[in-house]
């Protein structure tokens, strides 16, 4: 969905790294070795991608701060993050959440939670793609 936004250029680097889960002649190919040689997605630590499990707000976080910054786009601080689930959200997400929530581009749900472990749903990525535009 990032890939085809129109709110970055599509050119594909070197692929960096290359994961063991993934057969690299899939349809999806082109767009992993795309967010991955522009440092917008890493993979987990065993040298896994794992790219059948359904992504959770928190890494979500972590993919829009680093395309965010890939674009070059301006967005300003318009909030503060302040969530009551803060100590949910695992230390490497903290200043990504931090970050997009900063910049209006994601925010907590009614009960002020972030919900940090929730699956990521299709519309919150449409409103996610939305606001940063």
């Amino acid at each position: 969905m990032l890939y085809n936004s129109g709110l970055a250029s599509t050119e594909t680097p070197e692929m960096l790294r290359e994961f063991a889960d993934v057969d690299y002649t899939e349809w999806y190919a082109k767009y992993l070795t795309w967010a991955v040689g522009n440092g917008i997605i890493t993979g987990y630590d065993d040298n896994t991608f794992r790219g059948n499990n359904v992504i959770t707000r928190q890494e979500m976080a972590v993919v829009i701060s680093k395309f965010i910054a890939f674009t070059g786009k301006s967005l300003d601080d318009v909030q503060t993050a302040s969530y009551n689930d803060e100590a949910d959200i695992a230390a490497w997400a903290k200043p990504y959440v931090d970050d997009i929530t900063a910049k209006a581009v994601t925010s907590g749900d009614n009960y002020g939670n972030f919900n940090p472990k929730k699956d990521l749903t299709r519309a919150e990525t449409a409103v996610i793609i939305t606001r940063i535009k």
